[in-house]
């Protein structure tokens, strides 16, 4: 399953495709799911 950001932008994959730095945001449970956000760190 590709992991996918907005419109559709693959982050984990192609080329210029190494290490980024995440910045966790929020994370918000729900009995059957955990949402988490994160932010590009520069």
């Amino acid at each position: 399953m590709p992991a996918l950001l907005g419109a559709g932008l693959r982050l984990f994959e192609g080329p210029g495709a190494g290490p980024r730095n995440l910045e966790p945001v929020s994370a918000i449970g729900t009995p059957l799911a955990t949402h988490q956000k994160y932010r590009f760190v520069k």
